[in-house]
């Protein structure tokens, strides 16, 4: 899943805060811009919340002050979850880690078994694998 501390959520342009976490958990969360690459990423900082990638490519977070996860993001809208030190815990299979956007598709016949399967990015050409 996570790390202890909080996570980083590096998100889609155009993403805004779900209404349930401006409501709910101000104090918890914290959202910058960084440059990844030359590129504007928008980031979601939960101070010790967790998160992970699920079957389907939803993003599901428990944040600090609960005790159960929520689905918090449909697939497509996360980018990659990282510690709060920087460390990348989980790339989105879909990711181009040099455009930062969720652009890449599969190369071969088969996207139903995820394990090592090439995906190529339909903005800049990078190819990478899923290896699971």
């Amino acid at each position: 899943m996570s790390t202890r501390g909080g996570v980083i959520l590096r998100v889609v342009p155009g993403w805004r805060v779900p209404g349930w976490m401006r409501k709910h958990h101000d104090l918890a969360y914290a959202v910058t811009d960084r440059r990844v690459h030359g590129i504007r990423v928008k980031e979601l900082r939960i101070l010790g919340g967790t998160a992970g990638f699920f079957p389907g490519g939803q993003v599901d977070v428990r944040m600090p002050s609960s005790s159960h996860f929520v689905v918090a993001f449909q697939p497509m809208k996360v980018l990659e979850i990282r510690s709060l030190g920087g460390k990348l815990i989980k790339r989105n299979h879909y990711c181009c880690a040099r455009c930062m956007r969720n652009t890449g598709v599969f190369q071969e016949t088969d996207p139903a078994d995820l394990s090592n399967q090439l995906i190529r990015c339909t903005k800049c050409g990078t190819e990478w694998e899923t290896n699971r």
